[in-house]
C-alpha cells in the first residue's frame, strides 16, 4: 500500500497540468462551463444546463423555474444592459461533495472583471452554490444561487 502511494505521488509530480485539468471532476466542469456561458451571454447555453424543473436564484433574490424561464429572463441582461460589455470570470476557488454518485453539491467562488471598449467598467465577487444531478443527458443543475460576495467597510 506504501509503495501505491509513492507511485501516485511520483507519477503526479510528472503530469502536465493540462492534464490534470482535464482529470476535474465532472459535476464541477460542467457548473463552470455553465459559469463560462453566462459570462459569455450565451443565454441558450447557459439554460440548457438547468434540468427541466431546475431553479435559480439570482443575486437580488429573483426565482425563475425551468429552462426557458432562465433563458427569458437574461436575454435583456445580455442584449440591453450589458450590450458592448465583455466579462471574464476567474474561478478563486470550488469544491465538490457528492450526497449520492448521481447527486452533489457545488460551489465556486468567482471573481468577474468586466470591459467596455478596453476600459475596466466593474469588477465583483460571486459565490455560486449548485445543486447537480446526472442522468442520462449528463450533469444538470437542480438547484443554483449566485449570492454577490460583500465587503465590510474598513474602519
Amino acid at each position: 500500500m506504501k509503495n501505491l502511494f509513492y507511485l501516485i505521488l511520483l507519477l503526479s509530480l510528472f503530469i502536465p497540468a493540462s492534464l490534470l485539468a482535464q482529470m476535474e471532476d465532472p459535476a464541477l466542469l460542467m457548473v463552470k462551463q455553465s459559469v463560462r456561458d453566462f459570462f459569455d451571454y450565451n443565454g441558450k447555453a447557459y439554460s440548457n444546463a438547468y434540468a427541466s424543473e431546475g431553479v435559480l436564484v439570482n443575486p437580488m433574490g429573483e426565482v425563475m423555474q425551468s429552462p426557458e424561464a432562465i433563458h427569458a429572463s437574461h436575454v435583456p441582461l445580455f442584449t440591453q444592459y450589458w450590450k458592448g460589455i465583455s466579462s471574464e470570470p476567474t474561478f478563486l476557488s470550488s469544491s465538490v461533495r457528492y450526497l449520492e454518485d448521481n447527486l452533489a453539491i457545488v460551489q465556486l467562488k468567482v471573481e468577474t472583471v468586466q470591459t467596455k471598449a478596453g476600459q475596466e467598467v466593474d469588477r465583483f465577487t460571486q459565490v455560486a452554490s449548485g445543486v447537480v444531478r446526472r442522468s442520462d443527458s449528463g450533469w444538470k443543475l437542480e438547484l443554483f444561487q449566485v449570492t454577490t460576495v460583500q465587503s465590510m467597510p474598513e474602519e
